[in-house]
């Protein structure tokens, strides 16, 4: 278990070329947890700030997953 906060400054000090990309939309797969016609995978960042706080949202699985549909880049 790591502490996603630690881990941002982290990055921050060293490399924060590469904390961008953490900021930027991946695909998702809902993994069968969509409804009727909706789409089987959404973008979501992996960090955002939210009301002056650091959220994260990751699941490699679910990531991994959204690349075997088309139209996912």
């Amino acid at each position: 278990m790591v502490s996603v906060p630690m881990v941002h400054n982290r990055m921050l000090a060293q490399c924060p070329e590469l904390l961008e990309c953490l900021f930027e939309n991946y695909e998702r797969s809902r993994l069968g947890e969509e409804f009727g016609d909706e789409v089987r995978w959404y973008s979501i960042p992996i960090l955002t700030e939210l009301n002056g706080k650091l959220t994260s949202h990751y699941s490699r699985t679910f990531i991994e997953s959204a690349q075997l549909h088309a139209g996912v880049s």
